[in-house]
Formats: C-alpha cells, structure tokens, sequence
C-alpha cells in the first residue's frame, strides 16, 4: 500500500473514532444531573387531560386556515355575499 493511502487511512480512522469518544463523555458526564422528563414545557402526568389540551392546541392550529377561509367567503363583500 502506497505511503500517501496509508497515511490517509489513519488520519480517517482518528476522525472516525474522535467524535465518539467526545460524546461518550460528555453524554456521561450530565445523563446523571438532570431528572427523568423535566426537559419538557408541559407535564403529561394526567394523560387524559394531556390528551385533551393536545389535540385542542394541535386543532385549534389546523381549523384556523379553514375559519380564516370561511369568514372570507361570508363576510360582506366576499363571494357568497356580492
């Protein structure tokens, strides 16, 4: 094997090995500082009441293009009222 492919390989295998070991460390060192799931803005403790405030707020996001379109069409001047 040519000298310039052997260096390459090596320069590749330490780049391919660095990261991880990087990650490993620090995923390490702070999987112990945080409590379980209190990196969420929101409890799902009561998982009905959960349920019911996210389809709410996620349907409450997909009827607003509909309500904008429907009072369009029916206020004074639009195309059910000439």
């Amino acid at each position: 094997m040519p000298t310039i492919l052997r260096a390459a390989n090596t320069v590749l295998r330490r780049s391919a090995v660095a990261p991880r070991q990087n990650v490993q460390t620090i995923v390490r060192r702070h999987a112990s500082t945080h409590p379980e799931h209190t990196n969420f803005p929101f409890s799902y403790d009561n998982k009905k009441t959960f349920a019911f405030k996210a389809i709410a707020y996620m349907g409450t996001g997909f009827l607003v293009p509909f309500i904008a379109i429907w009072w369009n069409w029916n206020k004074p001047g639009g195309i059910h009222n000439p």
